[in-house]
């Protein structure tokens, strides 16, 4: 799916280019939001970019050891003892978007403990949502659909949308 939104991304990067715009990307990061309604709710809880083992000390983030995603600044810092509104500003060093030290924008301490980067990035001004679709059903043929996976399907007519309920994806970026 992250190479789903990143060819997306890539279109509308091109669409914008040739319509005379200056654009520079950021990427956000990325989640899996597991249904339409949750993606009109984004949270820590349901939108995680990365996992991992930190402390703080001042602007110091010290990442220990990771689990999942990468870091990146413009993230959200969520944790038991990390101060509301805390963001990640940037890397310092370290393995890229993993173990390392990182830069936070609150002042204060908090001893190791596991952390997420989560929710919806303060500085994200767009999001390219994307869905998973799983056993399409398509004909190229000018044969009539059978309704199989792979073989077929039921003919949509213009105009209409199709019925979602599964998991979707979204990657944040900064435009500028």
């Amino acid at each position: 799916m992250k190479r789903l939104c990143a060819t997306v991304a890539a279109l509308l990067a091109l669409y914008i280019a040739a319509q005379g715009q200056a654009l520079r990307q950021v990427p956000l990061g990325f989640c899996s939001i597991s249904s339409m309604t949750s993606a009109t709710n984004i949270t820590a809880t349901n939108c995680v970019f990365s996992s991992f083992t930190a402390s703080i000390a001042g602007t110091t983030l010290t990442v220990s050891a990771t689990s999942s995603g990468s870091i990146l600044g413009g993230q959200p810092l969520v944790g038991t003892g990390v101060t509301a509104g805390t963001v990640v500003t940037g890397q310092i060093s370290g393995t890229a978007g993993g173990v390392g030290v990182y830069s936070v924008n609150i002042s204060q301490t908090v001893a190791s403990e596991s952390m997420t980067t989560a929710g919806v990035p303060p500085s994200a001004n767009y999001a390219v949502v994307t869905v998973v679709t799983q056993g399409v059903v398509y004909r190229d043929d000018d044969t009539a659909p059978t309704g199989t996976p792979g073989s077929g399907g039921i003919g949509v007519p213009a105009g209409s949308y199709l019925p979602y309920t599964g998991p979707l994806g979204i990657i944040f970026w900064r435009m500028s």
